[in-house]
Protein backbone atom coordinates (compact mmCIF):
# COMPACT_ATOMS: atom_id res chain seq x y z
CA UNK A 1 0.00 0.00 0.00
CA UNK A 2 2.58 2.70 1.05
CA UNK A 3 6.10 3.00 -1.28
CA UNK A 4 9.34 2.84 0.36
CA UNK A 5 11.11 5.56 1.57
CA UNK A 6 13.49 6.84 -1.18
CA UNK A 7 15.85 7.96 1.73
CA UNK A 8 15.73 4.67 3.96
CA UNK A 9 18.56 5.53 5.56
CA UNK A 10 17.26 8.65 7.25
CA UNK A 11 14.22 6.58 8.50
CA UNK A 12 13.69 6.82 12.26
CA UNK A 13 12.11 4.02 14.26
CA UNK A 14 8.52 3.68 15.49
CA UNK A 15 9.71 4.82 19.37
CA UNK A 16 11.56 8.19 17.92
CA UNK A 17 8.47 8.76 16.02
CA UNK A 18 6.06 8.22 19.06
CA UNK A 19 8.56 10.35 20.94
CA UNK A 20 8.55 13.03 18.66
CA UNK A 21 4.77 13.43 18.14
CA UNK A 22 4.21 13.36 22.47
CA UNK A 23 6.62 16.32 22.83
CA UNK A 24 5.82 18.50 19.75
CA UNK A 25 2.55 20.26 19.59
CA UNK A 26 3.10 21.67 15.56
CA UNK A 27 4.54 20.34 12.66
CA UNK A 28 4.75 20.12 8.87
CA UNK A 29 3.08 16.86 6.92
CA UNK A 30 5.49 17.17 4.10
CA UNK A 31 4.45 14.38 0.93
CA UNK A 32 4.94 13.51 -2.55
CA UNK A 33 1.93 14.01 -5.06
CA UNK A 34 1.16 11.41 -7.51
CA UNK A 35 2.13 14.13 -9.99
CA UNK A 36 5.96 13.70 -7.80
CA UNK A 37 5.33 17.65 -6.98
CA UNK A 38 6.41 18.02 -3.09
CA UNK A 39 4.06 19.94 -1.17
CA UNK A 40 3.84 20.68 2.87
CA UNK A 41 1.15 21.28 4.93
CA UNK A 42 1.25 23.33 8.75
CA UNK A 43 -0.88 21.13 11.07
CA UNK A 44 -1.59 21.55 15.35
CA UNK A 45 -1.51 17.52 16.13
CA UNK A 46 -1.90 15.81 19.26
CA UNK A 47 -1.22 12.23 20.08
CA UNK A 48 -3.87 9.64 21.91
CA UNK A 49 -1.26 7.22 23.70
CA UNK A 50 -4.57 5.11 24.54
CA UNK A 51 -5.04 4.20 20.92
CA UNK A 52 -1.21 5.53 19.09
CA UNK A 53 -3.93 7.71 16.59
CA UNK A 54 -2.56 11.20 15.91
CA UNK A 55 -5.41 13.63 15.30
CA UNK A 56 -4.72 16.91 13.96
CA UNK A 57 -5.80 20.37 11.63
CA UNK A 58 -4.34 22.16 9.15
CA UNK A 59 -4.63 24.59 6.74
CA UNK A 60 -5.87 21.84 3.50
CA UNK A 61 -6.73 24.39 1.27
Amino acid sequence: MFRNMRRFKQQISEKECVDILKSTKRGVLSVMGEDGYPYGVPINHWYCEEDGNTNGQGDFR
